[in-house]
């Protein structure tokens, strides 16, 4: 069992750490590499370094246990033992290693970590040896060196969705819809385009609307049941009482 396990958790794990990082670097693009597209947006400014505490403290936290998970794989494990008398956590610390239950080798983040680390610093070192070598042209972001930028030539949220949603167009399975407007001179002049998508759920549609069309069908037919008469509810509580004394018999 552990052999048909671990491959599909490291390729579950691989397309989350995937998606995680696809969706990351959408919401840094739109929110920090592109022209601000509204007065507000122009004006905003950084909020107080008080505010950024809590969710400093909870990203350092979440850096700390992803670099050296095994400082709580032993606490962990007690926890659970604990709460099971008997059965054991899946996972062990073994020094800056961690080991898996059934499974052979050892897998070491703080040293991937580090490895990670060298890796960022050469490159940096690497670019600003380059720098310094080279001269260097700064222009707007995502100017790809034009003079006149504006809001309406920068990247969206779709744009940069769009690549991952052709990857998994069978699963999500969007609508698309094109409105093309012409001159009312000649259909060989266009006055405007519009562009549509809408990606429809499929859990929504297969899943979440049946059961909700149910659960309102049910709740529909008990409004039957209240409907305001007095008799009728005696004889409820009538056969109530009957049901009670044939079952305690």
């Amino acid at each position: 069992m552990t052999v048909i396990l671990m491959p599909l958790s490291v390729a579950a794990l691989a397309l989350t750490g995937g998606l995680t990082a696809a969706a990351f670097v959408k919401a840094f693009g739109v929110g920090f590499l592109g022209i601000p597209r509204s007065e507000a947006a122009e004006r905003v400014v950084e909020p107080p370094r008080l505010m950024n505490f809590g969710a400093g403290t909870l990203g350092l936290m979440c850096v700390v246990l992803g670099f050296a998970p095994m400082v709580v794989i032993k606490g962990l494990s007690g926890a659970v033992r604990s709460a099971q008398p008997g059965s054991g956590s899946a996972v062990d610390a073994r020094g800056v290693a961690i080991a898996l239950r059934g499974a052979h080798g050892v897998f070491e983040p703080t040293l991937i970590a580090l490895a990670l680390g060298v890796a960022i610093l050469l490159v940096g070192g690497l670019r600003w040896l380059l720098s310094r070598r080279l001269a260097v042209r700064r222009a707007p972001a995502w100017a790809c060196g034009r003079e006149l930028q504006t809001a309406r030539m920068t990247y969206t949220a779709t744009s940069f969705a769009e690549p991952l949603q052709r990857i998994f167009d069978d699963i999500v399975q969007p609508s698309r819809d094109l409105d093309v407007s012409h001159q009312e001179e000649s259909r060989y002049f266009v006055e405007s385009v519009r562009f549509g998508t809408r990606d429809a759920d499929a859990f929504e549609r297969t899943l979440y609307r049946p059961t909700f069309a149910a659960v309102r069908a049910i709740a529909h037919k008990a409004r039957l049941l209240q409907n305001g008469s007095i008799h009728r509810y005696l004889g409820y509580g009538l056969a109530a009482l009957v049901i009670i004394l044939v079952v305690a018999r």
